[in-house]
């Protein structure tokens, strides 16, 4: 029987092949042809092979449509733009500095640093330079015959300046005209949270803009300008439409600032230079009050699709708890990770607060700067009601100690080199498991991952203990509480050195009941100083030390990053499996491992 019509194409090719083969056979005309053995079959290949690759095609072209689906960067772009949200560029690095400059000759009363001065740092072969994007202005100091400055800020990359011009002629061209296109910056890693946007109107002068950041109320007059990614994947800049913001007339001159951000391998960085003297002066002092941090690379496709639809939820406002970690990440999107969790669930309870915590990508901590910055955007856009409080991570270090046995016949490897892959397991486990908040030290699945590092292994023993650190300012009277928020083994407290009063090599160590004592060991036999300096609660794992001088630190615990001393507590867990809570994180520090053959 002749079939007069053909079926519905599939993605696959053989049934595609056979489905022609099947409506040809059914024609009277070619009822006895050998579709096998004849050029025929190469004519069906090929329209097999082109319905394949429309099907294919089409697929792809639907998959692109839907931002779960989506695997182009362009076409993830554009999907969570339909749902409000813009990607995170680039973001440099940024430090600040402490700087002394002599005058050279007549001395003037203010010294001005201008925007885009530089200074350069180093990192193994790499050069890093950062520059100012603002200017400073300092006072003279006749004491110290000097202009100083404690707060000199820098980013990394150097800055660069486009112009544009807004078409004369009205025209609905969007590529001429960039009040209907916008100006997009013609290179790629565009810090776009450094970008200074200025217009001039008039001939004369230059007007600044500010980035619209969803909570600024727009009008006709606004002078505000938008950041977007378009489909050559550089930051591009636009403008209001007359209606919602302000639109530059024709003719005006449009002044964008920028820099080149080289990402978070700038991060880290401690000791830096001038390039040159700023005239009439000489620098001779420049330190690091913070080193640089925050860099970071643009956001990634995964990430655009995690955040687009939680920034579709919260709309740019602050209403439920999560709402404000998802806004914090917009105005700090070089967080790495961020929590956030209302007044009533705090420790104690604080009605009328949401309390959010920062995790950066370099660091402990951020800026004091940078929590202001915070605040003031979450009481903007938040709940007049409800106060937002910026803290600190809490970290809680965990020193492990491994012992494995491996069988020389069912590894390739030695023993050394199986030692140190158990100990790049440990690291994974802790940058992929834990190293965030609301994580979880499963201790079957830790040990689980330690026997998995190689077929030669056979069994472990994993021990491991908590420890907590405190930043000090010697000679600076203070009160400490640490919680482990695990319960500890009692007697198990014991810290590392440092000076208290006249005396050296001393530390804390846990004393009777649940005492805390100062205890020296000079002359190998152990001395307390100072007895009950502290409490401990062995149930909660909260220690509180009531207020001491430290008069010296050890040079073994100084934090480069954050440029002060540290005591480090450590105790034994009652329980191996350790948990976090609220704004604590926890972190794989010292890593002891050894191997044995069987």
């Amino acid at each position: 029987m002749s079939t007069k019509t053909l079926p519905l194409a599939t993605p696959d090719f053989d049934a595609n092949k056979a489905a022609l083969k099947e409506f040809l056979k059914s024609q009277p005309e070619l009822k006895d042809y050998n579709f096998d053995g004849s050029a025929l079959s190469v004519i069906l290949d090929l329209l097999s092979y082109n319905t394949h690759m429309n099907a294919f095609y089409l697929n792809m072209v639907g998959n692109e449509a839907f931002l779960n689906t989506a695997v182009r960067r362009n076409s993830v772009v554009n999907n969570a733009k339909n749902l409000g949200y813009t990607p995170r560029s680039a973001i440099s690095a940024k430090v600040i500095l402490q700087a002394e400059f002599k005058p050279v000759g007549e001395v003037s009363s203010t010294l001005v640093i201008p925007k885009g001065f530089v200074v350069g740092a180093n990192s193994g072969t790499e050069a890093f330079v950062f520059t100012t994007i603002d200017d400073y202005v300092i006072n003279y100091n006749s004491l110290t015959e000097s202009y100083n400055i404690s707060n000199l800020t820098a980013y990394e990359g150097r800055r660069y300046t486009h112009e544009f011009t807004v078409s004369t002629v009205d025209s609905s061209d969007t590529v001429s005209d960039v009040t209907i296109g916008g100006c997009s910056i013609p290179n790629l890693n565009v810090d776009a949270s450094t970008i200074k946007v200025s217009v001039m109107t008039n001939g004369v002068d230059y007007v600044s803009y500010k980035e619209y950041d969803h909570s600024l109320n727009l009008g006709r007059n606004s002078l505000v300008y938008f950041v977007r990614e378009d489909v050559n994947e550089y930051v591009n800049i636009s403008f209001g439409d007359g209606v919602l913001g302000f639109k530059p007339p024709r003719g005006s001159k449009i002044r964008i600032e920028y820099s080149i951000s080289s990402g978070s391998v700038a991060n880290g960085l401690t000791v830096f230079s001038a390039a040159k003297n700023i005239g009439g002066t000489t620098l001779v002092h420049l330190a690091t009050v913070k080193a640089s941090s925050g860099g970071a690379e643009r956001e990634s496709i995964d990430s655009i699709k995690f955040n687009a639809t939680r920034s579709f939820e919260s709309s740019g406002r602050g209403v439920t708890e999560d709402d404000y970690a998802f806004l914090t990440r917009q105005v700090y999107p070089s967080a790495k990770s961020v929590i956030s969790w209302g007044g009533q669930r705090n420790d104690p309870p604080q009605y009328g607060k949401v309390f959010i915590a920062v995790q950066p990508n370099s660091g402990t901590v951020i800026p004091e700067e940078d929590k202001s910055t915070i605040k003031d955007f979450l009481s903007r856009v938040g709940i007049a009601t409800i106060r937002p409080e910026i803290v600190d991570p809490d970290y809680v270090y965990v020193d492990t100690n491994t012992k494995f046995l491996y069988s020389k016949t069912r590894s390739s490897k030695l023993g050394g080199e199986l030692e140190t892959a158990v100990k790049n397991t440990i690291r994974k486990y802790s940058d992929t498991t834990l190293s965030r908040f609301k994580g979880l030290l499963a201790f079957s699945n830790f040990l689980a991952a330690i026997d998995d590092t190689d077929n030669g292994i056979i069994s472990n023993t994993t021990s491991h203990s908590l420890a907590k650190r405190f930043y000090v300012d010697i000679g600076v009277k203070e009160s400490i509480e640490l919680k482990f928020s695990n319960a500890i083994v009692k007697g198990s407290v014991t810290s590392s050195t440092f000076g208290y009063s006249s005396f050296n090599d001393c530390y804390f160590k846990s004393g009777e009941d649940n005492s805390l004592n100062i205890v020296n060991s000079s002359g190998g036999e152990e001395t307390i100083i100072v007895s009950n300096v502290g409490t401990i609660n062995y149930t909660t794992g909260v220690i509180t030390i009531d207020p001491v001088i430290i008069s010296e630190g050890n040079d073994q615990f100084f934090d480069d990053l954050e440029q002060k001393f540290y005591i480090r507590i450590r105790a034994k867990p009652v329980d191996l499996n350790i948990q976090s809570t609220r704004n604590q994180i926890i972190l794989i520090e010292n890593i002891t491992v050894s191997g044995k053959s069987v």
